[in-house]
């Protein structure tokens, strides 16, 4: 019984090491989705505030 135990704890670390992997690699990839939807927030704000002056500078134009 001990030697079977024995066999197979390498591959019981084995596992358990590349769970720990993909568990940092999903938090990394969720770090890096959350920048990237923040960059996307932060573009769609520029946008917007550039549209609002062009159109405030339309307006005032037209008066």
């Amino acid at each position: 019984m001990k030697k079977s135990i024995l066999l197979f704890l390498p591959f019981l670390l084995f596992a358990m090491s590349c769970d720990e992997l993909l568990n940092e690699m999903a938090t990394s990839f969720q770090e890096q989705e959350i920048d990237e939807s923040f960059a996307d927030v932060r573009a769609i704000q520029a946008n917007l505030a550039y549209g609002a002056f062009i159109y405030q500078a339309f307006q005032e134009r037209q008066m």
